[in-house]
């Protein structure tokens, strides 16, 4: 990613150095500064400009290829998502991109809408948004317990006398 921030300072006609380069990125493989575009800038500049006659320009460099950044990410964490989008459309025909809003639009078309799901007193009732499919699960359980007190015999317990579970499915 910085190789374009390089070449870019290489535009403006600033005499830096691949050397120089190779040193900014080693400061910034043993994480001297924090995410901050600022303390990037002072690093930047620190590596990069031999001449203070140059700060100016780098400044101006800096400035427009950083324009609309707010932080430095990083990378072991993964590229910004909206980013590689935006570096990526750059880069496309107006053909092309004409094309991915055609995908984009009939993707969100084939969205599928969610499942309804309700629970009441009839039981759990799972169905297709278009009611074309439905599962409805209802039950009891009957049950009963006997407890007594720390000086009764045994100890407390229960078991279930009877249990029993309904299931209707429909399918259009």
């Amino acid at each position: 990613m910085l190789s374009g921030f390089f070449l870019h300072l290489k535009s403006f006609r600033l005499p830096v150095s691949t050397r120089e380069f190779l040193t900014l990125l080693e400061a910034l493989e043993q994480r001297v500064i924090t995410t901050s575009l600022d303390d990037f800038h002072t690093l930047a500049r620190a590596c990069l400009v031999k001449d203070e006659q140059h700060f100016d320009r780098f400044d101006l460099a800096f400035g427009s290829y950083f324009k609309g950044v707010d932080a430095l990410f990083d990378a072991r964490t993964g590229v910004p998502e909206d980013w590689l989008r935006r570096e990526f459309i750059r880069h496309l025909t107006e053909d092309d991109k004409a094309r991915i809003a055609a995908l984009e639009r009939a993707d969100a078309a084939k969205t599928p809408s969610p499942p309804m799901v309700s629970v009441s007193r009839d039981g759990l009732a799972i169905s297709s948004a278009d009611n074309a499919f439905g599962v409805r699960l209802r039950g009891y359980v009957q049950a009963d317990g006997r407890f007594f007190g720390a000086s009764g015999p045994g100890r407390p317990s229960s078991r279930a006398r009877s249990a029993r579970s309904q299931r209707s499915m429909n399918a259009a």
